[in-house]
């Protein structure tokens, strides 16, 4: 069994782009399921403070979505 992060745009418009950014298509991150397997997105500092100080994450998912790259810089994680 796999475990799938899927990101898209909110609005896709089909072989566009903007600022050479694909405004189309999904992306796809996927792994094993195991035994122990967390994950989490949200802002950057969040998700790599709660793996470094606990070596989990919270399987929880960011609630303030969508925003720009530079705002809370938006990760995920599969641990």
């Amino acid at each position: 069994m796999l475990s799938t992060w899927t990101v898209m745009p909110t609005s896709p418009m089909v072989f566009t782009q903007s600022n050479d950014d694909a405004d189309w298509g999904t992306v796809l991150w996927s792994t094993e399921t195991t035994g122990g397997l967390t994950t989490q997105s949200g802002a950057d500092a969040t998700v790599r403070s709660q793996f470094v100080g606990f070596g989990v994450l919270t399987n929880t998912n960011d609630t303030n979505q969508p925003r720009a790259i530079n705002n809370a810089f938006p990760v995920f994680g599969f641990a």
